[in-house]
């Protein structure tokens, strides 16, 4: 079960009491460059999602806002954050065209990314969070600062690898989906088509260097299949004029959701089988993909065989339970149509025991989902009307009443699971998992509401009690 949508939800209206620019820090990229100039500092840049990105909030308040970090780093350096918020509201004007722009043309594909620039604006090192607070991070750019002032470009190699799996990919792969069928027609071949988002996509630049940039993968995958590159860049000049047109229809077409998606499909377009990142490089991703595609040949002669068969009938629910009987759930999620065509039809209740996830918890997560989206509806209007005028103790006091919703509406819900676990014990170790995410959720929504509020307690001093007991 995956809770990536009801996470954001909730933090889509916790960030907005939770953000602030950290002081000494500027948004003004230009203005940082002169300053840089006639100061002769370096720039410090953070590339920060704030109100959604985990480590960028880490990274801010364990480092970035502390006074001690500030007073010491604008020695050597012109703090900037150009900042990427789901909350647009928060930027400056300039900020809001200033900020893609930048982020795109620094090819920054995680956040947080810290930049060291000169003057100018060219990237001379790159860093990010560090555990260790104010001193180590400072011990970090002092050791960055030393190595550029030496005149040292360890970058160097990395860049010469980069341009090599880039001429190995642009010499071996097509972004041309019309001209591939054509040629996978006229060769007997299947299509291998890499949905990537090159250039910012941690996963796809993994997958790209240590098996799809390889000359020993290419040389056999050659023999099967004609590779096919459907990118989705942030830098589109890149892309040739055809595939900045048709990338994004073929992205919708097949509805891809993640990125690295990689579909094997036959000479008409049609989806035979689907994986995406693999450990183990070359070799094991070729074994990977003999195993896709002989699922797929297996999934294409069941859907045949189901497809003449009248949907509902006895003889199609037993061909359809036959064929997904052993799966796991991940599996499963890619047959949910036919899974639910057994649970519309299930008579005595023995597919509700045999799929009791699609049965029992899928709706249960679906109703919190609902719920979650129209709390954040509701007090996303009611934080709209306190304005960017709002108090700082106007702000908490709405969050920590949404946070009071939130932790009633989960009640609700954990004791309809509860109800269903005692009538279903086979549902009960997904539903655990479902109310163990409710927990976490409202542990981590409670320690934004009131984590500003609380503060450290000094510990009893041991020696003064035990000299008054005395």
């Amino acid at each position: 079960m995956k809770t990536t949508h009801l996470m954001a939800a909730a933090l889509a209206f916790a960030a907005t009491a939770s953000f602030a620019m950290p002081q000494g820090w500027t948004d003004d990229f230009d203005a940082a460059k002169e300053k840089a100039a006639r100061e002769g500092k370096l720039l410090l840049v953070d590339f920060s999602g704030s109100d959604w990105c985990g480590w960028c909030k880490k990274l801010d308040s364990e480092v970035f806002a502390k006074p001690e970090f500030v007073e010491a780093a604008e020695k050597d350096f012109v703090l900037v954050m150009i900042d990427s918020p789901h909350d647009k509201s928060k930027l400056s004007e300039k900020a809001k065209k200033q900020n893609p722009k930048l982020t795109k043309e620094y090819g920054i594909h995680g956040f947080p990314t810290v930049l060291i620039m000169d003057s100018t604006g060219k990237r001379l090192r790159k860093t990010g969070y560090r555990r260790g607070g104010p001193e180590a991070y400072l011990k970090e750019l002092a050791s960055l600062k030393k190595s550029i002032d030496a005149g040292e470009d360890p970058e160097a190699e990395e860049r010469a690898k980069k341009a090599a799996r880039e001429a190995m990919v642009k010499q071996y792969w097509t972004d041309d989906f019309d001209a591939a069928k054509e040629r996978a027609a006229k060769e007997g071949k299947l299509l291998l088509v890499d949905f990537s988002g090159s250039d910012w996509c941690g996963w796809c630049m993994r997958l790209d260097d240590e098996v799809f940039s390889k000359k020993e993968f290419i040389e056999a995958a050659q023999k099967e299949y004609v590779l096919v590159l459907i990118d989705s860049p942030r830098d589109e000049s890149k892309l040739s004029e055809k595939a900045k047109v048709e990338n994004p229809k073929l992205t919708k077409k097949y509805n891809v959701r993640g990125f690295p998606t990689v579909l094997l499909m036959d000479a008409e377009g049609n989806v035979v089988g689907k994986t995406g990142y693999e450990r183990g490089g070359a070799e094991a991703y070729l074994k990977n993909l003999a195993k896709v595609r002989e699922e797929g040949a297996k999934r294409a002669a069941f859907e045949k065989d189901v497809k003449a068969l009248g949907k509902g009938g006895e003889a199609r629910l037993s061909k359809i339970d036959e064929f997904l009987g052993g799966m796991d759930e991940d599996d499963l999620e890619e047959y949910e149509e036919y899974v639910n065509e057994l649970l519309e039809n299930d008579k005595d209740g023995k597919f509700a025991k045999k799929y009791p996830v699609f049965a029992y918890v899928k709706p249960l997560e679906k109703k919190m989902e609902a719920a979650m989206d129209a709390l954040q509806r509701d007090f996303g209007k009611r934080a709209e009307k306190l304005g960017e005028d709002a108090s700082e103790e106007q702000q908490k006091a709405l969050l920590k009443e949404f946070v009071a919703v939130v932790k009633a509406k989960f009640a609700e819900l954990k004791k309809e699971a509860e109800e269903v676990k005692a009538k279903v014990p086979e549902a009960a170790k997904g539903l655990d998992e479902l109310t163990g995410k409710m927990d976490m959720l409202t542990s981590f929504l409670d320690s934004q509401a009131n984590g500003a509020d609380k503060k450290a307690k000094k510990p009893a001093k041991k020696g003064k009690k035990a000299k008054k007991a005395k």
